[in-house]
């Protein structure tokens, strides 16, 4: 069936519906076919009366059949909907053609397999407009619908409700153009029309078949691979954070999931997980993680139960908060405040945040534990109130000292900026509705725009209103371009993370609506906006973080996303030889996570920056992972890669192609390792002496993991060896310090000059 053109009286149920030369096709069965009209709309008893004239049939073959150059995704509801953007069309019921947007208002069914009643469809392709200039939409459904020209929103009709039209303009160039529009139906009457209106003209008509063409897609695609890769076996439950890394140093990265049923994953050259020997029931709330003992193997920071030690296997020793400087919080971070290679601790409890040193090893010689003292001066010009939110900690100021950035919907996103005369606190984004949400409000930070600066992403609201995106300008500002997203508060947006999923060049964002229970993809266009991308991503019950991660080390991000009750992994399909990982170390026993460093991608011939990469101990509810990844590279083309480590510059010349880092029975193409230079002209800040011994036994630690002695320090350990520094010789076979790191004693210097002297 297609209809030529209709007229739209109003909907109220005093006036009429006009039809005008609807088509329909069909098969004569005998000399004499009896066609039957059901003009039934509502139920018996209702006054409206209908009427069908000017019938004519035609032989087929002698009119102008139009193609169906449309695709339609048909998905049936199990449960209640109030939103067709809530519901994902990834995997659909049933898929066909249309040749237009035209399903008439019916109680009947719309679809042979479906039920009469809860259904959604999505129909996809191209629009061809004869010529430029501003063009109106009117989008008529019963329930919701909306439509979008060029992946952008042009109608918003959503929500359940009766008969409704709506309307909406686009200024299109004459050609083809991208078009997708999507309706559900919940109960009652089930319609979707779409009509249109050119430039000067005053009648509405139905958007013909012939303005429909076969296109090719290019759209991103992605495959769900949770339940191949061993996540779909795993039970999980409240889970509100993830963290991606290489827990055991095998070179494939591995997964914690948090929740009341959270666990160590580990991951393999199949790209299955595997749950470690020693689960965690870490709970909820944000997470972080860092080398907290520098002895080169990542730990885990859980807001509510503290901190998991990592014994080198990807096995987790609960500690919870060493030292007693809290007994949970709800955000967690571990920058290093003072610049003496040891992680310490940012954490929010109640109203008061919680800054707290890592002070090194305990009376036994054996732990790492936290202590409040030592950071007055640092911190004495800071009185806030934070409570509900998560913490970021980035250097947005770009001075080499790590920011603090918090943000919740009461105080909205402040940051903590670091400055000669310690920590100074700034109001980077209002609050706009001063209450307080269970679901917490999060930050991302990113340079969308390559242009040397972090921007923000402003997820301080939950319900999405007044969030977006937040432009540097490089001196301090930040301006609201709500332009960049401009349905936040539409579809609710209330977190992010960045990554180019296109491999282009640009960051692009993914965006999740904890309410509406939907991800969504936005390319960077380059010009300072992000397009929705034309690819559904299922999204689990109640998202609550996303990461991009290269978990099969092909080159693409894929999609981790945990929800409260169920987690999805999403294999990015993408064939592309455009990108370059990069893997940074701190250095034996001096921050081995590199925490705070800044990577940049520049061109070696103008010494101009292409991209900006940073890794936090945090960010959004998650963490990891911190593999940087930069797409939009020539894969046979020389650059530069500069890693600004809080020790100094290291930067090497790199042709993508021909880079690649060893594991013990495989390598990583393109992936970059580079280490920063830990010798006698290090700049320490604020160094005393436990924080000197600790860092002999931080070293140590990490030459035993380097030589492969890793069990035996373990088989030590579980003996009730006390692990000592001449402990630590002995598996080493040495007598002394220098005898057993060799070039890298100059770690023990003790200096006290500012890092950011000369």
């Amino acid at each position: 069936m297609w209809l030529d053109r209709y007229e739209n009286l109003g909907f109220d149920r005093r006036t009429d519906m006009v039809f005008r030369d609807v088509t329909v096709r069909f098969t004569a069965e005998d000399e004499e076919t009896q066609i039957d009209f059901d003009a039934e709309l509502r139920r018996d008893g209702s006054r409206e009366s209908w009427a069908i004239d000017n019938v004519r049939v035609v032989r087929a073959e002698d009119l102008d059949e139009p193609g169906e150059a449309l695709t339609v995704d048909w998905v049936s509801l199990p449960a209640r909907s109030d939103s067709v953007e809530s519901i994902s069309f990834s995997s659909p019921d049933h898929s066909g053609r249309a040749r237009q947007i035209a399903w008439l208002p019916t109680r009947g069914r719309v679809h042979p397999e479906l039920d009469d009643d809860r259904f959604a469809w999505r129909a996809t392709g191209s629009l061809r407009v004869p010529r430029s200039g501003r063009w109106e939409f009117r989008l008529t459904s019963d329930d919701g619908s909306t439509l979008r020209i060029d992946n952008e929103i042009v109608i918003w009709n959503d929500g359940r409700h009766s008969p409704r039209a709506r309307t909406g303009a686009a200024v299109l160039d004459e050609g083809i153009h991208t078009i997708d529009a999507r309706a559900f139906e919940w109960t009652g009457v089930a319609a979707m029309i779409l009509e249109w209106r050119g430039p000067g003209e005053q009648t509405w008509s139905v958007i013909p078949p012939s303005a429909f063409v076969e296109s090719e897609s290019t759209d991103l695609a992605f495959s769900d691979v949770t339940a191949n890769s061993g996540l779909g076996s795993q039970s999980f439950w409240l889970s509100m954070s993830q963290a991606w890394n290489d827990l055991n140093g095998d070179g494939y990265l591995d997964v914690i999931i948090g929740g009341y049923r959270g666990a160590a994953l580990l991951g393999g050259a199949d790209g299955s997980f595997t749950r470690s020997s020693d689960s965690l029931t870490i709970s909820y709330y944000q997470a972080a993680m860092c080398d907290v003992d520098n002895d080169g193997d990542l730990d885990f920071l859980s807001a509510y139960r503290g901190l998991y030690e990592n014994d080198g296997r990807g096995r987790f020793t609960p500690r919870l908060f060493p030292g007693g400087v809290t007994r949970f919080s709800l955000a967690i971070a571990a920058p290093d405040f003072d610049l003496d290679g040891w992680s310490d601790l940012a954490a929010t409890l109640g109203w008061t945040p919680v800054f707290a040193r890592n002070t090194g090893l305990d009376s036994n010689d054996s732990m790492i534990e936290y202590a409040t003292d030592g950071f007055s001066a640092l911190f004495e010009r800071i009185r806030v109130h934070w409570y509900y939110g998560s913490i970021l900690d980035v250097d947005l100021n770009d001075d080499g000292y790590p920011d603090i950035v918090h943000t919740d919907d009461r105080t909205g996103i402040q940051a903590l900026l670091s400055s000669p005369q310690g920590y100074q606190l700034e109001q980077v984004a209002r609050p706009i509705s001063g209450r307080y949400y269970f679901v917490f409000a999060m930050c991302a930070a990113a340079d969308i725009d390559n242009d040397g600066d972090l921007d923000l992403f402003n997820g301080a609201h939950p319900n999405g209103t007044g969030n977006g995106i937040l432009i540097n300008d490089g001196q301090g500002s930040f301006a609201f371009e709500q332009s960049a997203i401009p349905d936040c508060a539409q579809m609710r947006w209330n977190g992010a993370t960045f990554g180019d999923l296109d491999n282009d060049g640009d960051l692009d964002i993914v965006l999740r609506s904890f309410y509406n229970n939907t991800v969504q993809i936005r390319l960077n266009d380059g010009q300072g906006a992000f397009e929705t991308a034309g690819t559904e991503i299922p999204s689990p019950r109640y998202p609550c973080d996303v990461r991009l991660v290269d978990y099969d080390n092909d080159g693409d991000l894929d999609l981790s996303i945990v929800g409260l009750l169920e987690t999805r992994l999403l294999r990015n399909d993408l064939q592309s030889d455009q990108w370059l990982k990069v893997r940074v170390s701190g250095g034996s026993g001096i921050n081995a996570a590199a925490i705070g460093t800044r990577v940049d991608l520049i061109d070696p011939e103008t010494d101009t920056l292409l991209a900006r990469r940073d890794i936090s101990s945090t960010d959004g509810m998650g963490a990891g992972p911190f593999w940087l990844h930069f797409g939009g590279v020539d894969p046979d083309r020389e650059y530069i890669v500069r890693a600004h480590f809080a020790s100094g510059v290291v930067e090497q010349r790199v042709i993508p192609s021909q880079v690649s880092t060893s594991f013990d029975d495989h390598s990583v193409d393109r992936l970059l390792s580079l280490e920063s230079v830990v010798n006698r002209q290090r700049r320490i800040l604020g160094w005393h002496e436990t924080n000197q011994r600790q860092t002999i036994m931080a070293a140590l630690r990490a030459e035993i993991r380097r030589r492969g002695l890793t069990d035996e320090l373990i088989r030590l350990r579980d003996a009730g060896v006390e692990l000592d520094v001449q402990q630590l010789l002995r598996v080493l076979g040495a007598r002394t310090v220098r005898e057993a790191l060799g070039d890298q004693a100059g770690v023990l210097t003790d200096l006290t000059r500012d890092p950011h002297r000369d």
